[in-house]
């Protein structure tokens, strides 16, 4: 009876150490996972600033821009 029970909780411990392993595996790989796209993210989001930057922002405004304001009164 006690070593039934022994094979028992042995069976047991180990099915649930294995299952613990596979838990970890799947965390290791989504942790992999979010870290690439994180990676993927900020690449993309460095090409969008320099462009906004090099492209859409490119024109600033010149001093002759702000010279044409506050010259008369009504």
């Amino acid at each position: 009876m006690n070593r039934e029970m022994d094979d028992y909780i042995n069976g047991t411990q180990k099915t649930i150490y294995l299952m613990d392993r596979e838990l970890e595996i799947k965390q290791r790989e989504r942790n992999k996972q979010l870290v690439e796209e994180n990676k993927r993210m900020a690449e993309e989001q460095n090409s969008n600033k320099k462009y906004m930057d090099k492209i859409v922002y490119s024109n600033a405004p010149s001093d002759t821009f702000y010279d044409q304001f506050n010259q008369s009164s009504r």
